[in-house]
């Protein structure tokens, strides 16, 4: 996670004995890590969620190995966090899409 976000993030070895989430970082997430066969997404989305923190984001982090195959990654997240992020990100879309659309009208095509 930190050559993908460039912040510092290490896996709590004993993490099972103090609580807390799997991924120790100063970003704001409540990280549930998980590596298998067959993963119980619903168990470990309520593990990330009992782990969260005031104002922590939970999710979950997956990497399901597979025979014969590489392993997929999944993020899993909780739809009530997920849709206000999307609504989000589709209003800063539309604003830089309109931004982009009235630069263009504004430029002289001459």
């Amino acid at each position: 996670m930190s050559k993908v976000t460039g912040v510092d993030c290490s896996r709590r070895i004993r993490q099972y004995q103090v609580g807390g989430s799997d991924i120790e970082t100063v970003l704001p997430l409540a990280i549930e890590a998980k590596t298998g066969y067959r993963i119980s997404v619903a168990k470990a989305l309520d593990q990330a969620e009992s782990n969260a923190l005031e104002g922590e984001l939970p999710f979950v982090w997956v990497k399901q190995n597979r025979k014969g195959t590489s392993p997929s990654r999944y993020i899993v997240i909780n739809e009530e966090h997920f849709i206000p992020m999307l609504v989000e990100y589709l209003r800063n879309w539309v604003i830089r899409t309109g931004e982009i659309e009235q630069d263009f009208l504004n430029k002289d095509l001459n």
